[in-house]
This record gives C-alpha cells, sequence and structure tokens, in this order.
C-alpha cells in the first residue's frame, strides 16, 4: 500500500488595475471573467442569473476536457471582497481569495491568493509548478489581460 501526501502551497500577488474597484471587481466573477479571460465559459448552475452569492455554483472545462467544480465561499461585493472554491476531482481543489483596494489615483489594488491542495499525485504535479516566480508571472498576466481591456472599453 502506499501513502499518498497531498502537497499544499500558498500563493499571494497583487496586481495594479486602471480603474476604481466598483468597475473592476465585477471583473473577478464568473461572467465578468469572460470579457478578459480568453476561452472562459463557465456554467453557472446556481443561481441561475449568474450572480455571486454565497454557496453559488458553477462549473468549467479546461482543454483536456476536465470539469472543475466552483463555489462562492466569501462573498461580500459591497467591501470588493470574493472568495472561490474549486475542486478538480482527479487533481486538486483550491481557495481563490480576491480582495481590491482603492488605489490612488482612480485604480485599485487587488490581491489574489490562492491556496492549493494536490488531490492525487497528477494534482501534485500541477500544484507543484506553482512556485513563487511562475505564479507572479502568471498573475502578472491577469493584470495585463485585465487593464487592456479595461483601457479597450475607455475605464483606463
Amino acid at each position: 500500500m502506499t501513502t499518498f501526501a497531498p502537497l499544499r502551497l500558498t500563493r499571494s500577488a497583487t496586481i495594479q488595475l486602471n480603474a476604481g474597484p466598483t468597475s473592476v471587481f465585477p471583473l473577478f466573477t464568473p461572467l465578468g471573467e469572460r470579457l478578459w479571460v480568453p476561452d472562459w465559459n463557465p456554467t453557472i448552475i446556481y443561481p441561475a442569473s449568474g450572480d455571486i452569492d454565497m454557496d453559488a455554483v458553477f462549473t468549467t472545462r479546461h482543454g483536456d476536457d476536465s470539469l472543475t467544480v466552483w463555489t462562492v465561499v466569501e462573498s461580500v461585493p459591497e467591501q470588493f471582497r470574493v472568495a472561490y472554491v474549486r475542486v478538480a476531482p482527479a487533481s486538486h481543489v483550491a481557495r481563490i481569495s480576491v480582495q481590491c483596494t482603492e488605489a490612488a489615483p482612480a485604480g485599485t489594488r487587488a490581491t489574489v491568493t490562492y491556496v492549493f491542495t494536490g488531490l492525487t499525485e497528477q494534482g501534485n504535479a500541477y500544484v507543484a509548478q506553482f512556485t513563487e516566480p511562475y505564479y507572479e508571472q502568471w498573475i502578472q498576466q491577469w493584470q495585463a489581460s485585465i487593464n487592456a481591456y479595461l483601457h479597450g472599453i475607455g475605464a483606463a
């Protein structure tokens, strides 16, 4: 009998966005991410509106067609804060927290924190790729994509 040892990593980074939190925060919702993430196409399960209510559920499929289930575990829109748990059953679990705060002039600092836990050896390999430099580069791509979207709509 082999004993599986799950890998757990926590990574956090702050990005600078070129619009205020009222404009930026909705971009971190399942429907809002469609605006700046290529190929992001969530299937909304509950509620049908796609709102980020507590315990809202949606799914995504990725390049290998694996299903990922997402649940909203914290939703405080008036404080520009949301957190999700995403479960890729054959791979890993991740808790994703986003906190947006106002940054002068007319900008937002968004802190994005992931807590990854491998569920399988394949999941451990997925989690292991999130070294600090890799995560920082990954989140900086979010910054570039969001700011490009904001610029395109005239918010930046």
